[in-house]
């Protein structure tokens, strides 16, 4: 038998993995947000020439060097000093975001979390030994927060404010005059 660590257990299932296990198979699901189409015609070509012309190895740790300086350069105009030394290419939003936390927060620091929120988060925030902190993320703002939401949450021990958009789970974004 496996036994998992403490850290491990600590994890709560959200409430919606409650739901589908309540749910049973003959339930249709509409939480995953999984496609129901196949990717454009060109990125499937594209992905199939780059296999067949050898690039299916393994990278650096940051990822692919040519990837990372093509993002830098789009980012350029918004922030000068950024080169692909400053980018890092995850597998996913999720991933990246724990190797964030696991980089920045230690034991009884905090993190600002936007709420609602996807439900990871605050496990991602705890399993690094910190402690989720709760702004909120109101509808009659478009679920953008306001600076004093953020400013009345930040103490000594923020090392982090988690702000994405468009947000998931609400879909809100931030416009050019909220910047």
């Amino acid at each position: 038998m496996v036994r998992f660590s403490d850290r491990a257990n600590s994890i709560r299932p959200t409430g919606v993995r409650r739901m589908f296990d309540m749910a049973g198979d003959d339930t249709i699901q509409f939480g995953l947000g999984e496609p129901d189409f196949q990717p454009p015609q060109l990125a499937i070509e594209a992905f199939d020439k780059a296999m067949r012309d050898g690039r299916n190895k393994y990278t650096t740790t940051a990822g692919h060097p040519e990837l990372r300086a093509k993002i830098a350069s789009l980012w350029h105009h918004l922030v000068p000093e950024l080169d692909e030394s400053n980018i890092c290419i995850t597998m996913s939003g999720t991933n990246g975001l724990l190797d964030i936390f696991l980089a920045l927060v230690n034991p009884g620091d905090n993190v600002l979390i936007p709420e609602p929120y996807f439900p990871l988060y605050p496990p991602d925030v705890e399993i690094c030994g910190g402690s989720p902190n709760l702004y909120p993320c109101r509808f009659e703002n478009g679920f953008v927060p306001t600076i004093d939401d953020l400013e009345d949450r930040v103490n000594d021990s923020t090392v982090a404010i988690l702000y994405n958009f468009p947000s998931n789970p609400t879909g809100g974004n931030v416009n050019p005059e909220q910047r």
